[in-house]
């Protein structure tokens, strides 16, 4: 980190009028003090403050914000005495991650002032339909491949896309979206690229493509939060949030308890989050994908649904860079198909080249997405494990049609 945070507070009201919620947050760095405000836009008029629960989505914004800037302390976390212990787990999940990113060693000292409170006996038992899910969709391969897989399973699906998101290729995700899907709901982010540009200023590896992209980390947990109340509204049994088995099970020991290496798209951070969902909504969250590799998804998308496949948009940079790491591993995939959906530019063969040696000479399979890369560059063979499905203990009774 390039600067020291000492303590995180925040504070949310829901604006019934605007229909928004609003966060206005602080952040206490070393030699300054940085002031400003999050609005999220529920673009519906049955989101009331009967839905939105501004203390329990307030604190999870703190513990976002809190594994982002490395923060020693939070402020003000109100929230049931069994509600404690997930914010725990969560955060040093998450804290771990970013310590290992960042190189340093920061110790979180703890949440400062914690209130115990009794909920809104309304906000606790919402009205539940087992058929309903929703969908966080992202106009990527992902969560196209989840929304294919719980129409298998015969779920009434619901979707969700938050705007503003990500600040480099917003545009053409929402765009991916509307070609993908025939309805999505929408969540509005005011001020958050200023927050993003923010942490950038501050950390060691965010914002410096093609190496390391413009995603914060923890950035799924504010999409789950946030598109909650739509959950509820909707009457959703279940949340998916749709990481890959690469993602999902990429978790390395230390002496302080397992790394989740791509931070909430971690069984482990979501695991905790579901459990905490369930016993305060009777909500829960998995992903229909966490069975499947990367490989395997993304092949059969090629093959079985080329046109669709065709509209997606997955390059954190806007459009198929041809430069980052996603962009070279969808490239390898598709040569492997044989097929030509998507468009590279001739530039991303060196890149290929120059990523192949960092496989080449190592041997560890915690490298992103080791087995599926040490397969496509010849360095091992793998194709039958790339191609077999798992099952995840997290997966819903119902979900039992997973093959795409």
């Amino acid at each position: 980190m390039k600067d020291v945070v000492k303590e995180i507070t925040s504070m949310a009201i829901f604006n019934t009028k605007e229909n928004n919620l609003i966060i206005e947050y602080q952040i206490v760095f070393q030699k300054s003090i940085y002031n400003d405000t999050l609005i999220v836009h529920y673009n519906d008029d049955k989101i009331s403050t009967d839905i939105i629960d501004t203390i329990f989505l307030n604190n999870y914004f703190k513990i976002f914000l809190a594994q982002l800037f490395l923060s020693e302390t939070i402020n003000n976390i109100s929230c049931k005495s069994e509600e404690y212990i997930y914010f725990t787990e969560v955060l040093s999940a998450l804290w771990r991650v970013r310590n290992l990113e960042e190189k340093s060693n920061f110790i979180f000292k703890g949440f400062n002032e914690i209130n115990y409170i009794v909920d809104k006996v309304n906000i606790n038992a919402p009205i539940i339909n087992e058929l309903n899910v929703l969908n966080l969709v992202s106009g990527g391969k992902d969560s196209f491949a989840s929304d294919i897989l719980l129409a298998k399973n015969k779920r009434t699906i619901y979707r969700c896309y938050l705007d503003n998101l990500n600040i480099k290729s917003n545009e053409k995700e929402k765009e991916a979206c509307s070609k993908l899907y025939p309805t999505f709901q929408s969540i509005t982010l005011i001020g958050f690229e200023r927050l993003v540009n923010l942490a950038v200023r501050t950390s060691d590896s965010l914002g410096d493509p093609p190496n390391h992209n413009f995603i914060p980390r923890g950035r799924d947990i504010l999409s789950i939060i946030f598109a909650l109340p739509y959950a509820i509204i909707n009457k959703c049994a279940y949340i998916s949030h749709s990481c890959e088995r690469d993602l999902w099970l990429n978790n390395k020991p230390s002496d302080n308890g397992f790394i989740p290496l791509h931070d909430s798209q971690s069984k482990i951070v979501i695991s905790a989050i579901s459990a905490h969902l369930k016993q305060k909504y009777g909500i829960g969250i998995f992903s229909p994908i966490a069975g499947m590799s990367e490989y395997y998804i993304l092949s059969n998308l090629f093959n079985k649904y080329p046109n669709q496949i065709s509209q997606i948009q997955s390059c954190f940079y806007g459009d198929w860079c041809s430069e980052c790491k996603k962009c070279i591993r969808y490239y390898l995939i598709q040569q492997r198909c044989g097929v030509k959906i998507l468009n590279f530019n001739d530039s991303i063969e060196n890149r290929v080249l120059e990523y192949k040696k960092k496989y080449e000479n190592a041997k560890d399979e915690h490298l992103p997405y080791y087995i599926a890369l040490c397969d496509l560059f010849g360095i091992v063979d793998y194709s039958k494990e790339l191609f077999k499905i798992y099952n995840d203990d997290l997966f819903p009774v119902f979900f039992t049609n997973n093959e795409l």
